[in-house]
């Protein structure tokens, strides 16, 4: 038989048995191969800010709201959050068996604003990236579970704050990143050392399903001073690695993360109450 007719059986054989195993490159597109972000507006030029504010409420003796006054101001120092440069996370999704739900990416970056919602925070837009079979997916796991699940958005903006004094964020907590909302937000205070703590607060509002009208307090301790390779650089990062707890009636979580002065919260990795994972790593960095 004609060598060009045996090679073209065995081709053909290959292709119709990877097929049957629904290689991607038989025309279903895997996710990730290659990210899909949108245009982010970015204000490089204006000033931003120099100082962040701690404020009090002043109410007179009718309960009457009078005016926010301020009471400190503290001295900001970006390093982390400048303006136009983009961050770009894998995270992983896993069930509490393991499984992995998602392997998806997250754009992050400041905008050079302050965010609307509180203008003593500044505006980061963050984009997500997922399919609609992972959405479908992932939705009726967390029905099933009666976990809370709230409208899947491919972009929003939220607040961040990074002076002097402390380097703070909203977690990723769209989507299937949700229950980031009851675990420690990433939070770091200056100066950093190891065995050093610190704590806050958490009050949940309503729309949060079985977690709404719920408080919460988190625990922080700097374990040790690393240097460790990330796949942004072929330098290795000096970095802190923090342990974190977050406690509420419904449940303990935890967040173990690794903090850089120049990249900020190089890599997340969470244990959620149910004993759902979460592990979000720096990949690329954008200027």
């Amino acid at each position: 038989m004609n060598n060009k007719f045996m090679y073209f059986i065995a081709f053909s054989f290959f292709i119709i048995l990877n097929c049957g195993k629904k290689v991607p490159n038989c025309g279903e597109k895997a996710p990730n191969q290659k990210n899909k972000f949108g245009n982010v507006p970015c204000d490089s030029i204006s000033p931003l800010s120099q100082y962040d504010f701690i404020t009090v409420t002043m109410i007179d003796r009718e309960r009457n709201i009078r005016k926010d006054t301020v009471i400190r101001k503290i001295e900001k120092n970006i390093s982390v959050f400048i303006p136009c440069k983009k961050y770009i996370y894998k995270a992983l999704y896993y069930d509490k068996k393991g499984n992995l739900l998602s392997n998806n990416q997250i754009l992050m970056m400041s905008t050079g604003k302050r965010w609307e919602f509180d203008d003593n925070q500044d505006e980061i837009i963050v984009q997500y990236e997922y399919t609609d079979k992972q959405k479908k997916i992932i939705s009726r796991y967390f029905e099933k579970n009666q976990f809370p699940n709230h409208t899947w958005q491919k972009q929003i903006k939220t607040g961040v704050i990074e002076n002097v004094e402390e380097v703070w964020m909203h977690p990723f907590r769209s989507n299937q990143y949700i229950f980031t909302e009851i675990a420690p937000f990433p939070k770091i205070e200056y100066p950093l050392k190891i065995n050093e703590k610190w704590y806050s607060s958490l009050d949940i509002g309503g729309g949060w399903g079985i977690w709404s009208n719920t408080s919460g307090r988190s625990s922080y301790e700097v374990v040790s001073k690393e240097n460790l390779k990330f796949p942004f650089s072929s330098k290795k990062i000096e970095c802190y690695k923090i342990q974190s707890k977050a406690r509420f009636d419904f449940g303990a979580s935890s967040l173990t993360f690794l903090f850089s002065r120049e990249y900020g919260f190089l890599k997340k990795e969470y244990l959620f109450y149910t004993g759902d994972k979460l592990e979000i790593i720096l990949q690329e960095i954008r200027y």
